[in-house]
């Protein structure tokens, strides 16, 4: 620690700085201007590598060594759910039925979040094959998406015919045009077989229609959980009324994985 006895008199400064300035005037009359211009040529290149050093050290600590989000971290507005295993039972479900984790996803194909949470997803399929299962669910709000409740309704009747993955990928993908494509024309790009049976199935909203008999389901179910935003996510026996950012739910399903490990010990 510096105290003030410690610090030097101001005359002492005054001297100092006097003789200071004195050598680097006598110094400068001495050396040539070519000198001069190559040692601050020198300088300026030295704080050059410092400040590019610097950058690099920070981008490495982001990347490399920055806290990984903790599953706690979510618990804040986690509300536990003891039903969940039936939530994952219906639906249109991704990967292993005998996975350690299911997430379930209350979605809503107009749903910009949710366009972005089915990108999260897919990503996480790919890093965890054998180990998580996803499962998509209705939750159309046609109140602020005009164009939700239909498409939701085409992607059950493609579902009729073996090709809801591959629908649901397809409407997330023109998101923005729903209601302006004919549905006859995605049917067509989402490998549906039989468009004349697609348009026959989504005309229909008797109650004798499994498709709407589906959609009736869901709607059902969010009513008894009173969702009201989509996405609404459960990740096992937990539920998040929002979408979670790729690297927390990533440490979620990799610590969910580990504890079912350990159990199976």
């Amino acid at each position: 620690m510096t105290t003030a006895r410690d610090a030097p008199s101001l005359s002492a400064l005054q001297g100092g700085r006097s003789d200071t300035h004195s050598m680097l005037a006598a110094w400068g009359d001495e050396q040539p201007m070519t000198s001069r211009s190559d040692s601050i040529g020198s300088i300026a290149s030295a704080i050059l590598a410092l400040c590019a050093m610097l950058v690099t050290g920070l981008v490495v600590r982001r990347e490399f060594f920055s806290p990984a989000a903790r599953p706690s971290d979510t618990t804040l507005d986690a509300e536990e759910i003891r039903d969940w295993r039936q939530l994952a039972a219906e639906g249109h479900g991704r990967g292993s039925s005998n996975a350690a984790v299911f997430i379930v996803e209350f979605s809503d194909f107009q749903c910009p979040a949710c366009r972005g949470f089915a990108l999260t997803l897919d990503s996480l399929r790919r890093r965890y094959p054998q180990d998580l299962r996803t499962v998509y669910r209705h939750l159309p709000l046609e109140a602020i998406h005009p164009a939700a409740g239909v498409a939701a309704r085409a992607s059950e009747c493609a579902a009729l015919q073996g090709q809801f993955d591959a629908f649901h990928d397809l409407l997330f993908s023109v998101q923005d045009s729903l209601g302006q494509l004919p549905w006859n024309v995605l049917a067509a790009r989402g490998a549906v077989q039989d468009t004349v049976r697609f348009g026959q199935c989504l005309t229909d909203r008797s109650g004798k229609s499994s498709a709407q008999a589906r959609l009736a389901a869901d709607s059902a179910v969010a009513q008894r959980l009173q969702l009201n935003a989509t996405p609404t996510v459960v990740v096992n026996n937990h539920i998040y009324r929002r979408a979670l950012p790729l690297p927390t739910l990533d440490s979620l399903v990799r610590s969910l994985i580990v504890e079912n490990a350990a159990r199976d010990r």
